[in-house]
């Protein structure tokens, strides 16, 4: 997971001088295992900004769209918030320019991770008799916390969960308009 430091109002805490440039962390089981200074690359870098955006696959198949829920999708711009190649896009427009991008994995959600998929013996999992593949299922981390996970495949004694991202290993397609971008 990646964070970004902000105050409420979404403006850049871990801010340094004038440059636009803030610190990404990375955290694994509640820990910072790394951080990053992100770049200050594009005039709407560090601010917030509200876009309407249609995702879809090479295909043609729309995966999400923020028209159709009638609400442009607020963030800030580089705080990694976003998908890289997301972010990058909206660097530089201008309020009223409409983008298409396309995006490879690495931009989006990464490739799949064969690490993140993983078999568990359905004696140990209490209720696991009743998931079928394909489904959705939630488990929990050492934490208690959900994590979303695919049930890749199911046999009499075996189960086997894929926990990469739904998107991870997939090329995507964004027509991005910018609405809005509040200044400082």
């Amino acid at each position: 997971m990646k964070i970004a430091v902000t105050y409420e109002n979404g403006n850049i805490f871990q801010h340094f001088g004038h440059t636009g440039q803030f610190k990404v962390y990375e955290v694994e089981d509640g820990k910072i295992v790394s951080s990053q200074v992100m770049g200050s690359e594009g005039k709407n870098v560090g601010k917030k900004v509200r876009a309407h955006y249609r995702g879809t696959f090479n295909d043609g198949t729309q995966f999400d769209s923020s028209y159709d829920r009638g609400e442009p999708l607020e963030f800030v711009c580089g705080a990694g918030m976003m998908i890289r190649g997301f972010d990058q896009a909206v660097a530089n427009m201008e309020v009223g320019q409409v983008l298409d991008v396309h995006l490879m994995p690495a931009e989006a959600y990464g490739e799949a991770d064969p690490d993140q998929i993983f078999s568990v013996n359905i004696k140990d999992l209490p209720g696991a008799e009743s998931v079928e593949a394909g489904q959705q299922v939630y488990l929990q981390n050492a934490y208690g916390q959900p994590i979303p996970v695919l049930v890749a495949a199911k046999d009499e004694t075996t189960i086997t969960f894929d926990a990469n991202h739904p998107m991870a290993g997939k090329e995507l397609n964004f027509r991005i308009e910018l609405v809005e971008v509040q200044e400082d």
